[in-house]
């Protein structure tokens, strides 16, 4: 999976983080390999800082994939309209891909979209809104149809300050929106509460099965050829239930199960005391962190880093 960076003040605290990754990976080794990623924002609207810039400069410089990303407010720091924020969105985006082909042509660049809206009540960024996802949906089609590259976005978000069912229909809405629109690849999709301000461990569980549940939808049916095959229902007897057919027997130990969800009824439910879906991803959260590894360097790797960064301070 690619390695996400986190964009810094300058080109050379940038190019301290590469020296970091090939004490790891090899000296020379991001030379040949697309390692590191770091999403990079426009400031809205029209505009980049310095330090963007500098990463942008950076990244394309070291040959690494370059994120470039834009999340404007409707209203406030892009237009209301959805054409003019899609317009101004696309025109930040192009300018940052521009600024990193300058550089390094060629340089491989992902087309990141995040639009948000203001609530006009108050100009408070809002994230659980379902008119911006709209917006980049559209962004994301005008990437892969017109330019032809690689997109991401920021689906999961809510607005909710604790997990509950706002934080549950409003992740659910960005996860349908925007992985239908075709995003390739989704950030801060895991855990997000308060518009990104904090993160829930048992979120985190309960929206990596909402995204195996919208995996599943964008699979689609079945139309294989032995799907079509039509045997099963010709040869078996009018008002004969097929459970214990052989093609039911074959295939129910690969049926989609749920990872936190309740399908029991509701008698074996109170048996097991009454537990609540984070009750059940507060367990699964602890059964992974206390099998997790405590490190996954070596000690004498970790002394070596240790000593870099603090020289480097």
């Amino acid at each position: 999976k690619p390695i996400m960076s986190w964009p810094v003040a300058t080109i050379g605290e940038n190019e301290k983080v590469f020296k970091m990754i090939e004490m790891v990976m090899g000296e020379g080794y991001l030379a040949s390999h697309y390692f590191v990623t770091a999403s990079v924002c426009a400031l809205s609207p029209l505009q980049y800082a310095q330090e963007s810039a500098d990463t942008i400069i950076a990244y394309a410089r070291a040959n690494q994939p370059v994120t470039v990303l834009t999340a404007p407010m409707t209203g406030v720091s892009t237009p209301i309209s959805d054409i003019g924020a899609l317009v101004a969105q696309n025109a930040e985006l192009l300018a940052g891909i521009v600024l990193a082909q300058l550089v390094q042509p060629g340089v491989p660049v992902i087309y990141g979209t995040a639009t948000y809206a203001a609530d006009m009540r108050s100009g408070a960024f809002i994230t659980g809104s379902p008119l911006s996802n709209l917006i980049d949906r559209a962004a994301l089609q005008l990437a892969q149809s017109l330019y032809h590259m690689p997109t991401r976005t920021l689906a999961g978000n809510t607005d909710a300050k604790v997990p509950d069912i706002q934080a549950g229909y409003e992740t659910m809405q960005n996860y349908i929106q925007l992985l239908m629109g075709g995003t390739h690849m989704i950030n801060e999709c895991l855990g997000i509460l308060d518009g990104m301000m904090t993160v829930s461990y048992e979120k985190y569980i309960i929206d990596e099965e909402m995204l195996r549940r919208v995996g599943c939808m964008m699979r689609g049916l079945d139309t294989s050829e032995a799907s079509f095959d039509m045997g099963v229902l010709l040869e078996t007897p009018h008002m004969e239930p097929f459970l214990m057919h052989e093609s039911t027997l074959a295939a129910c130990s690969g049926q989609w199960q749920p990872d936190v969800a309740c399908w029991s009824n509701y008698d074996t439910w109170f048996a097991e005391g009454c537990p609540s879906i984070l009750d059940r991803a507060a367990e699964k959260c602890r059964e992974r962190l206390e099998s997790a590894p405590d490190d996954l360097l070596t000690p004498k790797l970790n002394q070596e880093l240790s000593a870099f960064a603090e020289a480097t301070v």
